[in-house]
Formats: C-alpha cells, sequence, structure tokens
C-alpha cells in the first residue's frame, strides 16, 4: 500500500537474497541478473517495509539507488547502535 510519495530505488540483491526478487514489486518492476547477484528497479511508496526488507536480510540487500529509502535505513541502523551502547571508534 501506499505511505509514501513513490521513490525510484534499486536493490542489489546478493545470492543469499536472490528470493527476494520473486515478490511483488509492483508495475514498474525491472530485475536484471548480474553474475551471482540480481539488480531490482521499481518506484517505492513504502519506505518503511523496504527499510525492514533490507533489514532483514543483514547485508544481503545493498540500497544502489534512492536516497529516501538508503536514508531510512541509516536511521536504523543509528537507532539500533544507540539502543545497545555501539558507538564509532
Amino acid at each position: 500500500f501506499v505511505v509514501d510519495p513513490a521513490e525510484e530505488v534499486q536493490l542489489l540483491l546478493s545470492a543469499e537474497a536472490a528470493e527476494v526478487a520473486n515478490e511483488d514489486f509492483g508495475p514498474t518492476f525491472v530485475k536484471r541478473a548480474e553474475g551471482d547477484r540480481t539488480l531490482v528497479t521499481f518506484d517505492c511508496s513504502n519506505l518503511e517495509f523496504a527499510a525492514t526488507r533490507v533489514l532483514a536480510a543483514k547485508g544481503a540487500i545493498r540500497v544502489t539507488r534512492g536516497d529516501r529509502l538508503r536514508a531510512r535505513v541509516a536511521e536504523e541502523l543509528d537507532a539500533i547502535a544507540a539502543h545497545y551502547g555501539v558507538t564509532d571508534a
């Protein structure tokens, strides 16, 4: 469902996250294989859901396009680090 203004995003999926490319990303979805990795591009209008998927993949999904999604993922990582008392050394 739509909760945010749409942003074109591109995700780089490693082999460990390849099954994500089979999900329904809507009518603008484009999938392209690059060796053992897959690029998926789509208009994202639910940044919270997309950020959750990226974080759940534990590094197997990288945001290569989409500044707002990248910022949302970074916010979550900062919140996790703060919660566990992790600081940059």
